[in-house]
Order: C-alpha cells, then sequence, then structure tokens
C-alpha cells in the first residue's frame, strides 16, 4: 500500500472506488477538501464557483444542509486519484 503526506503525516490513501459521485456524504467532502489541502475559499474557485457564494456552498455542503452534486464529486474524486497517481502530464 502507497501511503499519503497530508498535513506532514502519513496516512493511507483514501479509498475511491467506494465513493458514490451522486450521493457523497458529507463527511466524505470534507474528508475529499482536507486531503487535498484546500480553504473552502480555493476549493470554491476550483469547483468553478464564486469565492463568495462558493465559500457558504462549501460549508453547507460540510454540514448536511445541501447536497454535493455529482459533478462536483468527480471533479474531486479526479483530483484525488491524480494526486494519488501523479500528474498525467
Amino acid at each position: 500500500m502507497i501511503y499519503v503526506a497530508t498535513d506532514n503525516v502519513l496516512e493511507p490513501p483514501m479509498n475511491l472506488d467506494r465513493l458514490n459521485p451522486a450521493n457523497l456524504n458529507p463527511a466524505d467532502f470534507a474528508e475529499m477538501q482536507r486531503r487535498l489541502g484546500l480553504s473552502d475559499a480555493d476549493l470554491a474557485t476550483t469547483l468553478g464557483l464564486s469565492v463568495k457564494n462558493g465559500k457558504t456552498r462549501i460549508r453547507e455542503i460540510k454540514r448536511g444542509a445541501r447536497t454535493c452534486s455529482e459533478a462536483m464529486a468527480l471533479k474531486l474524486i479526479a483530483m484525488l486519484r491524480e494526486r494519488r497517481d501523479g500528474s498525467a502530464d
């Protein structure tokens, strides 16, 4: 198993195959954000949201008040896979 450095700590990679992009739960969303090392503002921008409204939306998703769209979930999963596997360039 390959371990991933996150916050200067080695931890096993997230099992991305078990995630359901059509129904991503708040805990998994928050864990994905943490592993990517993105603030709410950075994640909002990365997902194509405005910073002001996007930060609010990110917080709502993390507390379960709003669902994560499948498109957002797929983008997060792709980013984590790229980080895990290395850049395709």
